[in-house]
């Protein structure tokens, strides 16, 4: 992936870093106003939560390089900003998952 880090389309934290955030975010520094992707980032670097890199959750056609809607063990697809665009890439991956799911009966 070209960025390592979280991104706006899918961001997943665990319960313990969302309690984390709840009970502590008063204390980020330097963080208010941006995106909400960085804020999450660095507000939990900030109050010493680790992060790991899930790189097989999006495909993102700015991070990965290209937009590829059948891959079935992806869970989110960025960008699609049109109806149009969203429709076919719902219907593609939709088919994508159809075809994984007989393959394996």
């Amino acid at each position: 992936p070209r960025f390592r880090s979280m991104q706006g389309p899918i961001e997943v934290i665990s319960k313990k870093a969302a309690a984390t955030l709840e009970q502590e975010m008063q204390w980020c520094g330097g963080v208010w106003g941006t995106g909400e992707d960085q804020f999450l980032t660095k507000c939990l670097q900030q109050l010493g939560v680790g992060g790991t890199m899930e790189p097989t959750l999006l495909n993102d056609k700015y991070c990965d390089g290209y937009a590829n809607c059948d891959d079935s063990w992806k869970v989110a697809f960025h960008p699609h900003k049109s109806i149009r665009d969203f429709d076919e890439c719902f219907n593609a991956s939709w088919g994508a998952e159809l075809r994984r799911n007989r393959q394996q009966r």
